[in-house]
């Protein structure tokens, strides 16, 4: 679900076969859905080779078919499969069946699908948003008020869908409200550490409240178990694309519930004040729950897409988090192609 739409979508799939990673429980969930889903579409097929479960597939003959598969798909469409698969067969303890899988590169694969990212608008700006609330306010119903709820707290504090099953609302010995959020892609090296900390001390009330009330309806659905997460995630995605091909259905592009954390990403570029370019970038990067400080800077929507009117209110990084951040630039080799986040430089972030 939800991912950073980046190449690194390998290394995750080294890092399962290895049986070094382990994901959040709602995406674990969604890999073991889309690995059936896989499965049922070759078993399909006349000369399909039946075989052990998880998936009652022969391994051998499925990831030939995954391999021919990849020429129908984007590149970032059989990264995600391929993960997806990767990480059922480590699971169902199919170690070289997972390395097999794992060993197959993106050659030949298309540059853009018609699916998928290629389909997802980046950034979300505030009249389209009121656009979609007004939409979704017309409905009236329980689902449409929590999507409302959803899109207010994730333009707030840009968590990846899955990270709100594990996020927890808190008010400091000082008096400040702050949303600590178990980083997704902690446990594959793709976060500065296995938590981050989103101080709101700068936001209006309304908006920590909308924050707060996400986050404790979120939790508490999530106590249900992964699975009764996962449907709500899903019914939400569902419904926000619903209003999107409804209100703009000439559009090639449709908003989805990460085009939100693709918002945060532009207002945090655009507001934040700092000393130089490289604090900048670490804090969009400690904000994002980002290992290194570049990924936002690449992946993510520009600075020139923030929200229109003054400077933007942000929230606060923790110092120790845009330390870390920071750590690992500069133990890196200096990139001379790498575009700065900083407001400062216009689009370029």
């Amino acid at each position: 679900m939800g991912d950073d739409e980046t190449p690194e979508a390998d290394i995750l799939a080294q890092s399962v076969a290895d049986q070094s990673f382990v994901p959040a429980p709602t995406t674990a969930f969604s890999y073991r859905q889309t690995a059936r889903r896989l499965a049922n579409r070759y078993l399909r097929k006349p000369d399909a080779e039946r075989g052990p479960e998880p998936l009652g597939v022969n391994p051998a003959g499925f990831i030939i078919w995954l391999a021919n598969m990849r020429m129908e798909w984007a590149r970032n469409t059989w990264r995600q499969n391929k993960s997806a698969v990767v990480f059922v067969f480590s699971e169902a303890g199919l170690i070289e069946d997972a390395k097999a899988l794992k060993a197959i590169g993106s050659e030949g694969t298309k540059r853009k699908g018609t699916r998928t990212s290629a389909t997802k608008r980046k950034g979300f700006p505030a009249r389209d948003r009121d656009r979609i609330s007004r939409w979704l306010e017309a409905r009236d119903t329980s689902a449409a008020h929590e999507l409302i709820l959803w899109i207010r707290a994730t333009v707030a504090t840009g968590l990846r869908p899955c990270e709100w099953a594990n996020a927890t609302f808190a008010i400091t010995p000082e008096g400040s409200p702050q949303l600590v959020v178990v980083n997704a892609k902690a446990t594959n090296g793709r976060a500065h550490g296995p938590t981050r900390t989103i101080n709101m001390a700068s936001y209006p009330e309304d908006v920590v409240q909308d924050v707060q009330a996400h986050s404790n309806h979120c939790r508490a659905v999530a106590s249900a178990g992964e699975e009764a997460f996962y449907h709500f995630y899903t019914a939400m995605r569902r419904l926000m694309a619903e209003a999107s091909r409804a209100l703009w259905p000439r559009r090639d592009r449709h908003y989805t519930l990460y085009s939100l954390r693709h918002q945060f990403a532009a207002n945090v570029k655009q507001g934040i004040v700092s000393e130089s370019d490289e604090d900048t970038r670490s804090t969009v990067g400690a904000l994002m729950g980002h290992a290194t400080d570049d990924t936002a800077g690449f992946h993510y929507a520009r600075a020139a897409q923030a929200d229109s009117g003054p400077r933007q209110l942000v929230p606060d990084a923790a110092p120790e988090e845009v330390a870390r951040v920071r750590r690992v630039a500069r133990s890196r080799p200096a990139d001379p192609g790498m575009a700065p986040a900083g407001p400062s430089h216009g689009p370029s972030g």
